[in-house]
């Protein structure tokens, strides 16, 4: 069983954030069962996944590590230069270990009846705070569905690596440049880079994957 320290700091208030139960009576088939920060994960299942159908409250579903000076729960999350105040939970196997971290991010209609999509502007923020093992070295795949009519400005899509540290290993990007597709993948064996030259920015939907195997790498558009 693992707790949680809630705070405010030295409050010594605590609350169950995880349970793993293995029962062994039967050893032949012995009975797992976990939830929370101690679930075991689903391989088969994508480990983050995001949209954009609510945004909630960042205090709604505290993370592990996440907190302010005056409270073990954050009520915000620097992204950037930005005060992010909202979340978009993480509906993958990983859990709210992975949520979002968002801030200015208008919701319109999206590519289905009835579905919502997110509109980003230059002040939008959308980041994912994790004291957690994944890092960009360790990325199998990335999809996502974007439009855009922007064609005449650098556009970053997404960046994956670390935040701590000057070290520019272990580091994924996917962004647009002047409406083309560029993706780069950076680990300690070295750097790859790959350019689509085809353009994206059409006001259109199109839906990005990118399969990264070992020292190379397939785009799918």
């Amino acid at each position: 069983m693992k707790y949680r320290e809630i705070g405010p700091n030295l409050y010594n208030d605590y609350v169950q954030s995880g349970l793993l139960t293995i029962d062994n009576f039967n050893p032949s088939d012995p009975q797992i069962s976990s939830l929370g920060e101690l679930e075991i994960l689903d391989d088969e299942v994508a480990l983050l996944h995001f949209d954009f159908e609510r945004i909630h409250k960042i205090d709604a579903r505290p993370i592990y590590e996440m907190y302010n000076d005056d409270s073990l729960v954050a009520k915000y999350q620097v992204v950037g230069d930005t005060n992010c105040t909202e979340s978009i939970h993480n509906m993958g196997s990983f859990g709210e270990q992975y949520d979002a971290q968002v801030a200015n991010i208008q919701l319109v209609p999206g590519r289905k009846a009835n579905s919502v999509a997110g509109k980003f502007a230059s002040n939008s923020r959308f980041g994912v705070f994790s004291m957690g093992p994944y890092t960009a070295g360790m990325a199998n795949s990335i999809a996502l569905w974007m439009k855009t009519s922007e064609a005449s400005k650098k556009m970053m899509l997404l960046y994956f690596g670390p935040e701590w540290s000057s070290s520019r290993k272990d580091t994924l990007r996917l962004m647009l440049q002047n409406g083309e597709l560029h993706f780069q993948f950076s680990e300690n064996t070295g750097k790859f880079q790959l350019a689509e030259k085809k353009m994206l920015a059409d006001d259109q939907w199109h839906h990005i994957a990118v399969v990264v195997l070992f020292n190379s790498c397939r785009y799918f558009e």
